[in-house]
């Protein structure tokens, strides 16, 4: 039970802005449902990934520590396993960005907008004490151009894209759920209320 309370809460912390923002502005559009596939996956992308929020600045402090960051590419060992999971990922976020946005059906806007989406979340694990390596960019953008080009392929077959498109541009949805999740979401605050440590 406790385990759907906590989904429930990052759910409603990282998707319910952008859900309210839409259908105000967009109220007789008929791609809610296609937002709402797109925002979930983000959702569980800073969710698996460990994003960082306001609150595990209260919770760690802010400190430097230099191994927590690797700029240089491969130096760690290379992990067959975190690197196809990296790779894996990002995948639907190349399918999906090409699929639901009119503006990103070229390689570059999804590119774009998917490290867009990696650098954040990689700064933002910053925050909690997590590492932030230049290798996850790296698969993460591999994934993203994996996920276009199967896009590429299925729309070929398609002919025709029999889903609506999302009227925001891909950035902003990006912008609004991190955002959301960053101040809304304090997963340590609800288990301390839940369970009274």
């Amino acid at each position: 039970m406790d385990t759907w309370l906590f989904i429930g809460y990052e759910l409603v912390a990282t998707l319910g802005p952008l859900m309210v923002i839409y259908l105000v502005k967009y109220k007789r559009d008929k791609s809610w449902l296609s937002l709402l596939i797109f925002s979930v996956y983000l959702m569980m992308v800073f969710n698996v990934t460990g994003a960082g929020t306001l609150y595990d600045i209260f919770l760690y402090g802010i400190k430097w520590n230099g191994e927590q960051v690797n700029l240089i590419p491969f130096s760690q060992g290379i992990s067959l396993v975190e690197y196809g999971l990296n790779i894996v990922m990002l995948m639907p976020f190349g399918l999906l960005a090409a699929a639901l946005f009119t503006d990103n059906t070229s390689i570059y806007p999804v590119m774009k907008n998917g490290c867009l989406l990696i650098l954040i979340v990689e700064l933002s694990q910053l925050l909690n004490n997590r590492r932030t390596d230049v290798d996850d960019l790296i698969m993460n953008s591999l994934g993203l151009f994996v996920g276009f080009l199967l896009y590429k392929l299925v729309s070929k077959k398609l002919k025709t894209n029999p889903i609506p498109n999302i009227q925001l541009p891909i950035s902003s949805v990006i912008w609004i759920t991190f955002i959301s999740r960053f101040f809304l979401f304090n997963d340590f605050g609800l288990a301390k209320w839940l369970y009274g440590f």
